[in-house]
């Protein structure tokens, strides 16, 4: 084998390819396999799998073939983490008119904060003003926007990838 796939991890909604390759003087042929089942018309160097959910999670290998050998790549673990939706509680007023609030997610799960004072803005990644991010942990997160004074009207967003 020339080069063999690569283990990754990837949440829910990715897109993933694995790539295996093999040379030699007659046109190799590729034959990709899931937890050691062929995967029908996965016949190609490249696997490409779009939006991945936990089904696809699993090891993954290839088969490839000429009229003189075959080989197998070695295994390649793929594994699925479902995103966590972020869940809002405790809003709250400070005593100066600014804003706080806490928010929870999935452990290890990266987020960010968006903010803007029109709420039919779309999308919200190019349209919204990013005031916050980071990584979600046991413990829920309390984010205070300082600013908002600053502004007559204000809505917020967590989103996660």
């Amino acid at each position: 084998m020339d080069s063999n796939p690569s283990s990754q991890s990837v949440y829910s909604g990715d897109n993933v390819s694995f790539t295996a390759s093999a040379g030699g003087i007659f046109a190799p042929s590729y034959q990709w396999r899931k937890d050691g089942t062929n995967l029908p018309s996965a016949t190609s160097a490249t696997l490409n799998l779009l939006s991945v959910t936990a089904a696809n999670a699993g090891v993954y290998s290839c088969a490839v073939s000429n009229v003189n050998a075959i080989l197998s790549s070695t295994t390649a673990t793929l594994t699925v983490t479902t995103l966590v939706p972020p869940t809002l509680t405790s809003p709250s007023s400070l005593g100066d008119g600014n804003v706080q609030f806490t928010f929870s997610g999935g452990d290890g799960q990266n987020y960010r904060v968006w903010a803007s004072t029109n709420v039919a803005l779309t999308p919200i990644q190019t349209t919204w003003m990013q005031i916050g991010s980071g990584t979600f942990g046991a413990s829920p997160v309390t984010f205070s926007d300082l600013n908002a004074t600053n502004y007559p009207m204000r809505f917020y967003v967590v989103t996660v990838p």
